[in-house]
């Protein structure tokens, strides 16, 4: 059974997709805490990544919201996703989100 923390940060997919988004200078620190201060910097924005920071709650949640469910649709469904998709879809939903 995979933890929380693995399905939205660690596994492989998870991991691919956060680097892309997550400068070289902030990934230590983004990869190595535990889930529940993991969440709480990057919903609190105690720790500023430099990535889009205006807009990085919503991105983070619209994030996680696609890696949830690429995994299930992997895994119930066979259907692979490409890292770049995602990222791009996600930009794409928080730039409409925040000029609604």
């Amino acid at each position: 059974m995979e933890t929380s923390l693995h399905a939205l940060r660690d596994c492989e997919f998870s991991k691919a997709m956060w680097k892309a988004v997550i400068p070289n200078l902030a990934r230590n620190n983004f990869f190595s805490t535990n889930l529940n201060l993991w969440l709480n910097e990057n919903l609190s924005l105690q720790e500023v990544l430099k990535v889009n920071e205006e807009n990085w709650l919503t991105e983070f949640a619209i994030l996680c919201w696609l890696l949830r469910k690429c995994r299930n649709n992997f895994f119930f469904n066979n259907s692979h996703n490409i890292v770049y998709v995602v990222v791009d879809t996600s930009l794409a939903w928080t730039e409409s989100f925040v000029n609604l």
